[in-house]
């Protein structure tokens, strides 16, 4: 992109900003972001508060290493954690709580939204699966412990098209006239 994702316009806002509004408003807590190599740009550019973050280290290793830094600052009563990348911000409030409301009433899940067959992002994970996704060797990812656990899995219907919408060119960016 040449630049932070996370410092894209969405609505306003950028696309990090944006991002952890709806997260809030849809009733995750705490809200955590985990932020690499342009964390110090990110943080003067946003309004994420101290709180809110913290910063993988070793951003090289890819986003398995941003997982699991982020599983490890959540607090021991997380029941589970929502993973959604910030080039996705066109996710709807009614996705986030449809995720929320299945995490809440089907527990020990990965739960993964769906729409006209396409599974996309955000991706919920219970608990039980922290120690799975902090044993990954690098070069391993998320989807390793969701096919060892796909017995597990719940595809959840959505009519929300924004779960498919990665923006990681400028072409994207044009294409879906930000």
């Amino acid at each position: 992109m040449g630049s932070p994702k996370a410092l894209l316009s969405f609505s306003g806002a950028t696309f990090i900003d944006h991002i952890m509004q709806q997260v809030k408003i849809a009733g995750f807590r705490p809200v955590v972001s985990v932020l690499g190599r342009s964390a110090g740009k990110i943080l003067k550019q946003s309004s994420i508060s101290s709180n809110e973050y913290v910063i993988n280290s070793d951003p090289r290793r890819g986003m398995l290493s941003s997982i699991q830094t982020g599983l490890k600052h959540l607090p021991e009563s997380a029941s589970g954690f929502l993973l959604l990348l910030v080039d996705h911000p066109f996710v709807q409030q009614s996705t986030l709580r449809a995720l929320i409301e299945t995490a809440r009433n089907q527990p020990g899940r990965i739960i993964i939204p769906r729409v006209a067959g396409k599974h996309g992002h955000p991706v919920y994970f219970d608990r039980v699966f922290f120690q799975d996704l902090l044993n990954l060797p690098a070069g391993q990812s998320a989807r390793d412990v969701i096919q060892k656990n796909s017995g597990s899995v719940i595809y959840l219907d959505v009519n929300d098209d924004g779960i498919l919408k990665d923006i990681d060119t400028p072409q994207e960016l044009e294409k879906y006239g930000l």
